[in-house]
């Protein structure tokens, strides 16, 4: 039987299903994972395919890149490359469509003699009633477009994101036709939707117009291909050695700067998968590194290498930066390997959906070993899961049965899977492992020239944190820290169970002592005294007695309303009222409500609004904090739940923002973005002043800060892919002294503090 390779099975499954040339390789699906955690909220669990370690490099004597100015392209923001020699066409205005609450919005297109872009999103969408979906019960067609003789443009590339009960695209199709200005865009579904006959063959008409002179177009810079380092040139002959980096662009906007680039090689015996952004650093002249972010809109049309593979880098910085010379350096880049090794398992005559049968088998490939130690088959009884044991330094292991039709695959770092067309085959199945994903280290690294702004201004240096990638590493290397006195008082914490790892209740003391699983749910918070409980299901909020066990759920509440808070005089409850589908994070309205401590007077204080959260109550007992999105992060407001007066204490850049009150009511803990996209944490008065920053430990994720009840503490969530990919980790941080503690016994958010 003739090897597959994984790009090869999945892009087979990808041309059979959905009738056009969509590359679903292990490392697009890798890129799209690493965009959705970018719009995670704060509860979340990551998955991505391996432990990430950062490894800064400095790097010295690095030659510059002699530059020469072309003019054929220009970038246009949120567009893409267009040339400038041709004439250039734009989307007339917006088109919306409305079918019930779901809205697809076409923001921006353009069109030249080359490709056309087109970028769309659609915001609630529904769920399907059906416990049991199969993969032919949803929608995973993209939208064609339809020129007036009938002629039908498919995409051709795909970037974007998605999250709860929405995504956005940019789509790339074949340039339009001079003459053609009015087209139609057709959705035969939505995609991610149930197929029903509501949300299927719906068309959009766009119109285009010539772009307009005053549209916003950057000046791209052609870069000649630099001498290779001598370092790189006197690597030995591995395979890292036959890899190359090559910066071909840079494009400089008002505010940043945008580089393009590719790893490339002749080599034959691997293929190049995906970079990690975690391992791609622009270093300045001093040394110090300058954040970048990835992005997945831009394109470059004449991104041609003579080389056999050609893996494209397009980076931007996150803001400014020090101009003059720097490097561009990747520490590790993702390879696949070729596999060719497969086990058996026997599922009998009858196999029936949530069956488990234990493997326990080995692979070997290239001198690794995989440990397969379980298969499952789904509630569906199509799908099966494959629990694996993966050396360091591998992931994404392709497993396919090549004897039965399938309609898709794909897994995490532990675990992988595939869909049969038909139902699950039985009897004795052979498993075939065709590649695998492998980290092949570096460095490579080239120079290049950074440009001044125009306006001669360069960024603030960023303080120093207390919780960085650096002091957790420290505190782990420690050992076991001592608990501060006074703080083994009990918590409620939300964490994720495996396998499915829905969200469980926990309630414990600090050291991990006294632990008791409450059961599935979410945001409990605890009475005052003590005895009761609220917190959110599926059914709605509910009232469990601490003492009894006994669960009570509240009249007049449903799956909608969450992140329920206790007042401190006990009279009181807050909570959240999100959209219908009951997802926190999808599309709005947010309703802010409250209630009395017995579940009854279910009122509304703010309604419908973008995203009204429920933060936190004053010591006072009137007033509520919440946040409300804004397009450029989160307003921190305050409401008087009596007589409806609200007030702003201060705002953050971060739109879904964990916002945390003081014991005291006199600071905030808030959670706020750095540039590159980095999560960060931020102490202040109450007013927003006398700022300092906490937490700032990219590659790490911190969020979810809770103050300790003294008002010494802040505790945190550190989500540390290295130390643990499924669960969240909890660390103490003092602000004062910045001393911090992993507290190695929980894992979880803590959502109250007794």
């Amino acid at each position: 039987m003739k090897t597959r390779t994984p790009d090869q099975v999945l892009d087979e499954i990808a041309r059979d299903q959905l009738g056009q040339d969509i590359n679903l390789s292990s490392g697009i699906l890798a890129k799209m994972r690493k965009v959705d955690q970018k719009n995670m909220k704060k509860k979340f669990v990551l998955s991505g395919s391996v432990a990430v370690v950062l490894v800064l490099v400095i790097l010295l004597s690095i030659p510059s890149v002699a530059m020469a100015v072309k003019r054929l392209f220009g970038y246009v923001p949120g567009t893409g490359l267009v040339e400038q020699n041709v004439p250039v066409r734009v989307l007339k205005e917006p088109v919306e469509f409305k079918t019930g609450d779901t809205t697809i919005l076409v923001s921006q297109a353009v069109t030249d003699s080359n490709l056309t872009r087109l970028t769309y999103q659609i915001d609630n969408i529904p769920e399907s009633s059906s416990p049991n979906l199969k993969w032919e019960d949803v929608c995973h067609a993209l939208p064609n477009l339809v020129l007036s003789d009938g002629t039908v443009l498919q995409p051709k590339t795909i970037n974007g994101n998605s999250w709860a009960s929405g995504l956005s695209r940019l789509l790339e199709y074949d340039a339009l036709p001079a003459e053609e200005n009015s087209i139609k865009m057709t959705f035969a579904c939505i995609e991610a939707g149930p197929v029903t006959d509501v949300l299927s063959n719906i068309e959009l008409q766009l119109e285009f117009i010539p772009a307009p002179a005053e549209m916003t177009v950057y000046e791209v810079v052609e870069l000649q291909t630099p001498t290779p380092d001598a370092s790189q040139t006197e690597l030995p002959a591995t395979a890292a050695s036959a890899i190359s980096l090559v910066l071909n662009k840079y494009v400089q906007t008002d505010e940043n700067l945008i580089l393009l680039g590719a790893l490339q090689t002749d080599a034959t015996g691997f293929r190049l998968s995906y970079i990690d952004s975690n391992y791609v650093h622009l270093i300045d002249k001093d040394g110090n590194e300058i954040p970048l972010e990835e992005d997945y809109s831009l394109t470059d049309p004449e991104a041609t290498s003579s080389a056999a593979q050609s893996l494209p880098l397009t980076y931007r910085t996150a803001g400014r930066y020090l101009p003059g010379e720097a490097s561009l350096v990747i520490d590790s880049v993702w390879v696949q390997q070729i596999a060719d090794d497969r086990f058996t398992f026997d599922a009998g005559s009858n196999p029936q959906p949530g069956q488990t049968w234990q493997v326990n088998q080995t692979l070997t490939a290239n001198g690794r070993t995989f440990m397969i130690n379980e298969v499952m088959l789904d509630q569906t009884g199509t799908g099966l899961s494959i629990y694996y044991e993966a050396p360091e330094g591998t992931a994404n292991l392709m497993l396919v049965d090549l004897e039965h039709e399938l309609l898709g695959g794909g897994g995490g770092d532990d675990n992988t899977g595939f869909t049969y067309k038909e139902a699950f085959p039985g009897g004795l199945i052979t498993v075939t492992l065709t590649g695998y994903d492998e980290l092949m280290a570096g460095p490579w690294q080239t120079g290049v020239t950074l440009p001044e702004f125009a306006d001669g201004l360069v960024p603030t240096p960023i303080p120093d944190a207390c919780l960085t990638a650096a002091t957790w590493q420290a505190a782990l290397n420690a050992g076991t820290l001592e608990i501060p006195q006074g703080l083994s008082d009990t918590l409620i914490m939300a964490y994720p169970t495996a396998p499915d790892y829905y969200y469980h209740v926990l309630s414990a003391r600090l050291d991990g002592s006294d632990p008791i699983d409450l059961g599935q749910g979410n945001g409990g918070s605890l009475s005052p005294d003590g005895n009761k409980m609220v917190y959110s299901t599926d059914g709605g909020l509910a009232f469990r007695d601490m003492q009894t066990g006994a669960v009570t759920l509240i009249p007049e509440t449903s799956k909608r309303d969450s992140a329920p808070i206790w007042s401190p005089d006990g009279t009181k409850i807050a909570f959240t009222r999100g959209p219908a589908s009951g997802a926190m994070g999808a599309a709005g309205p947010y309703t802010l409500m409250w209630m009395s401590a017995d579940g009854s007077d279910v009122t509304e204080l703010l309604a419908d609004g973008e995203a009204n959260y429920a933060q936190a109550w004053m010591p006072d007992s009137r007033h509520l904090v919440y946040t409300v999105k804004t397009a450029d992060g989160s307003l921190v407001n305050q409401i008087n739940v009596e007589d409806g007066q609200v007030s702003n204490l201060t705002s953050t850049n971060y739109q879904n923002s964990s916002v945390a009150l003081s014991p005291d009511g006199k600071r905030i803990a808030y959670e706020a973005m750095m540039p590159g996209e980095h999560y960060a944490v931020y102490v202040s008065d109450l007013d927003g002043s006398n700022a300092r920053l906490v937490a700032n430990a990219d590659p790490l994720v911190v969020t979810n800060p809770f103050w300790s009840p003294d008002g010494k503490w802040l505790a945190v969530t550190v989500h540390d892919i290295v130390l643990d990919n499924t669960l969240p980790n909890v660390a103490l941080v003092n602000p004062e002294t910045c001393q911090v503690i992993p507290v190695t016994s929980l894992h979880g958010y803590i959502n109250s503090w007794q």
